[in-house]
């Protein structure tokens, strides 16, 4: 039986700049860059397109603080472009689509239940409800220890406003909350030896508190038009495939409130023949994420840095990328040519040494020895 492929559409962090910049040859790519800066544009926000089509934009930590509804688009943009370049450029198409997070919109954008239109005006939706309703100030924390540890440390604490989040890997789980509270996660953790990182997000998605901004959100979705996606899309929070009868705004605004469970999905698909996980995204943090979770499965990350458009599709396929030409060997440093001294060892009747050759004026030194009958 034929391995299956499943596409990975990664939520926050999978940002890097000029991650398109060698891609932009191909017309699908240029079409979803133009198509996401115009919605960026009416939306109040600057273009997404200097960010990733150069090396020197904003890095990724200062863009998520200082302007995250532009880190989401580009965010967006970058996987919607590379599906575009993928699956126009290869007939293997992928059996089945997994998003994390807000990925599950770039997801869904892919199987043709959303335009790229309405799908970058999903992204800005979602920004643009918590802009509104503004949760209290707080973030995401990334521990070393697995959901039950992490929920014994939530436990302890005796709070309620920090909640798991997201279940990556046997060794991963995010919990969000406001920020007094995760810095006091934090101290835990630094106690009982587990390593806590704070991820790139400007809010504590994945959490109850964000109910009032749910709700704004599945508003501000009702005019946008959906469609049954036609390729099955399997979602990483309900832990099963959408159908044509599900309410997919309504699912995408539930969201904001309720946990990511990645492992559970990725160890689903693994059991029904999916053994090719394909990063549809800059940088490689899912493939990593299945890497922790299943052994003996292939993984492929074609914009894990910024490549060329062949580079990428070869990557997907699990294929050597074309090799670069090799860069030109530089000529060896010019040494002056060192002059031959004159033989001075040589005189009639000494003896001559192996290469020794007479020459007029050979003067004896010490150790040259006459030659003897």
């Amino acid at each position: 039986m034929r391995s299956r492929r499943a596409l990975l559409f990664p939520g926050q962090g999978a940002y890097l700049p000029g991650v398109l910049m060698e891609l932009t040859d191909d017309a699908a790519v240029r079409d979803v860059l133009e198509t996401v800066d115009l919605v960026a544009r009416r939306n109040g926000n600057e273009p997404v397109s200097p960010l990733l089509l150069d090396a020197g934009a904003v890095p990724a930590d200062e863009l998520a603080g200082t302007d995250p509804p532009r880190a989401h688009l580009a965010i967006f943009a970058t996987s919607v472009a590379l599906y575009r370049l993928l699956t126009d450029s290869t007939d293997a198409r992928p059996d089945v689509l997994l998003g994390h997070s807000f990925g599950e919109i770039a997801a869904l954008t892919a199987a043709g239940a959303l335009t790229v239109e309405d799908g970058a005006r999903m992204v800005a939706a979602r920004d643009a409800a918590c802009a509104r309703r503004r949760p209290p100030d707080g973030g995401m924390v990334s521990l070393s220890a697995g959901a039950t540890r992490a929920g014994a440390m939530l436990t302890a604490l005796g709070t309620w406003e920090v909640e798991v989040a997201a279940v990556n890997a046997p060794r991963q789980t995010v919990v969000s909350g406001p920020e007094e509270e995760l810095s006091r996660v934090e101290a835990l953790a630094a106690v009982a030896g587990v390593r806590a990182r704070r991820l790139r997000a400007p809010y504590p998605f994945h959490n109850r508190v964000l109910r009032p901004v749910a709700e704004e959100y599945a508003a501000g979705l009702r005019d946008i038009t959906v469609r049954p996606p036609a390729v099955r899309v399997f979602s990483a929070i309900g832990l099963r495939y959408y159908t044509a009868d599900d309410d997919l705004r309504q699912a995408l605004a539930s969201h904001l409130t309720t946990p990511v469970r990645f492992a559970d999905a990725v160890r689903d698909l693994y059991e029904q023949g999916v053994e090719t996980f394909v990063e549809c995204g800059a940088r490689s943090i899912l493939t990593d994420l299945v890497g922790q979770n299943l052994s003996g499965v292939t993984t492929h990350a074609p914009l894990k840095q910024r490549v060329g458009a062949a580079s990428a599709v070869a990557a997907a396929r699990g294929g050597a990328a074309p090799a670069p030409p090799p860069p030109p060997v530089p000529p060896p440093p010019c040494r002056p040519r060192r002059r031959k001294r004159p033989h001075r060892r040589n005189r009639p009747g000494c003896r001559k040494r192996p290469g020794c050759q007479r020459r007029p004026g050979c003067q004896r030194r010490p150790g040259c020895r006459p030659a003897t009958n």
